[in-house]
């Protein structure tokens, strides 16, 4: 089975009902977490992102983060991705990680290339950012520039977005 088909499996999960949402019942161990990077690290941006150390627990402000530390080198991230560990669905995972991963990817990838032209490695919410849209968009992940937890009723179909 490709990574693509079983993004799409995972995908059409059905979602549990609101009041099963309300108390976070998916909570991915360490496995699965890896699972779901390398899934859209294959099928996204096709293979060419290491995976960056991944660190999961109770985010206040945000569901990640993907923070640029050092020089990406072959064989390692320069980025820590770090993850609440409670979430509403494994959609709501796929979403936010492939959030992240367009972070790193400006950082890991795009960065040595600024840095070639002696310019500095960014990771911002602007055309490199959304540079993979499209290729999310078929699997009916949207990439938004923010996803707040506390308004989480208004992305119930992310996929129409």
């Amino acid at each position: 089975m490709t990574a693509l088909s079983q993004l799409e499996k995972l995908l059409a999960t059905p979602l549990p009902s609101l009041s099963q949402q309300r108390r976070k019942p998916y909570r991915p161990q360490e496995r699965e977490i890896h699972r779901v990077y390398s899934l859209l690290n294959r099928a996204i941006f096709d293979g060419a992102m290491r995976r960056p150390e991944i660190k999961t627990g109770r985010e206040v402000d945000a569901l990640g983060w993907c923070i640029g530390m050092r020089s990406p080198s072959r064989s390692r991230s320069g980025c820590i991705m770090r993850l609440t560990d409670k979430w509403f669905s494994v959609h709501w995972l796929i979403f936010v990680m492939a959030h992240e991963m367009c972070h790193q990817y400006q950082w890991d990838i795009l960065g040595p290339q600024r840095q070639a032209q002696g310019r500095e490695p960014i990771m911002s919410h602007g055309p490199s950012f959304f540079q993979h849209r499209d290729k999310l968009a078929e699997l009916g992940i949207p990439l938004l520039k923010k996803v707040y937890m506390y308004r989480w009723f208004e992305y119930q179909d992310l996929r129409k977005l």
